[in-house]
């Protein structure tokens, strides 16, 4: 009886090389990834293909023939969405439409969504509560909840925001930002009003592969159960790597001119989440885990 086979798409990402390593780490799967630009991960079958490129994915799909889809891969800056919405609408939507409607009755997919998806005005949002996305990444988000819903009934959609760094470093997480700047001695603002209960990467992709093992389904929310402000989160960043949190300054989010609205407060309600996985995801702990993550890495491999 040959393994279950996993394939993860963004595999070489943020989020993508956590679940690759866990569940690697597991030794209970055959793991299979999808990236964009290249490949990094030697331990696995990694194809190199644009996710808009649905030929070749449907390809790939039939030459695996995966029993689990973990869907990390999307575009997440906010402001090129906005400009190229098109684009957008194919990478975050379209795409999760094609992969989850592979054999959906054999394949257990997950998509990773958003906090996003809500409005930002009142916070501690449900699985319940009703979305109303105010840019268009958050819309495009939504729209592959829905698509991979309605190609796949069982599917498991995650709502998160995640935090990390990638591998090679590239500077475009708020952590990888943050941590560069601090490392050069400079100041940084954070957001004083805008609020979020994020987890690190390598928290959520243990969640993943346990609600996996449960076989859970439909739209779950996760994060830590601490609610705090970006300025909030930078200044314990600062704090965990030694470095002095009065180079962190507080700023409003209303002093800057984005291309696209950003909300104010994603905080999510996780009570389901604690229903199904009996145990409190923690904003230390998972500085905690990033911290000796981060340097116990040769970003030169």
């Amino acid at each position: 009886m040959r393994r279950k086979r996993v394939l993860i798409t963004g595999s070489s990402g943020m989020l993508g090389k956590d679940i690759v390593d866990e569940m690697l780490n597991r030794n209970e799967f055959d793991i299979y990834g999808i990236s964009r630009s290249q490949k990094i991960n030697s331990r696995i079958k990694e194809y190199v293909c644009d996710l808009v490129d649905f030929k070749r994915v449907k390809e790939i799909l039939s030459e695996i023939e995966p029993d689990i889809i973990i869907h990390c891969a999307a575009n997440v800056n906010v402001d090129s969405c906005e400009k190229n919405k098109n684009a957008a609408y194919q990478i975050n939507s379209e795409a999760t439409r094609v992969l989850a409607a592979h054999a959906p009755q054999k394949v257990k997919f997950l998509y990773i969504s958003t906090d996003s998806i809500f409005n930002g005005d009142m916070g501690d949002y449900t699985e319940k509560d009703e979305p109303e996305p105010l840019n268009y990444y958050a819309f495009t988000k939504l729209e592959g909840e829905r698509l991979a819903l309605q190609e796949n009934p069982d599917a498991l959609i995650i709502r998160t925001n995640i935090y990390g760094f990638h591998k090679p470093t590239i500077e475009k997480s708020l952590v990888e930002w943050a941590l560069k700047e601090f490392g050069e001695g400079n100041a940084i603002t954070g957001f004083y009003d805008v609020f979020f209960n994020p987890i690190y990467t390598k928290q959520l992709a243990k969640v993943i592969y346990n609600l996996i093992s449960l076989e859970s389904r439909g739209i779950i929310n996760i994060g830590c159960k601490e609610k705090l402000s970006k300025y909030e989160f930078l200044v314990m960043l600062a704090e965990m790597f030694n470095i002095d949190k009065m180079l962190v300054s507080k700023s409003s989010i209303d002093n800057i001119s984005y291309n696209a609205k950003r909300p104010k407060n994603t905080t999510l309600d996780t009570f389901k989440f604690h229903n199904i996985i009996n145990y409190e995801l923690e904003i230390k702990a998972g500085l905690k885990e990033l911290f000796n993550d981060y340097n116990g890495i040769d970003f030169k491999e």
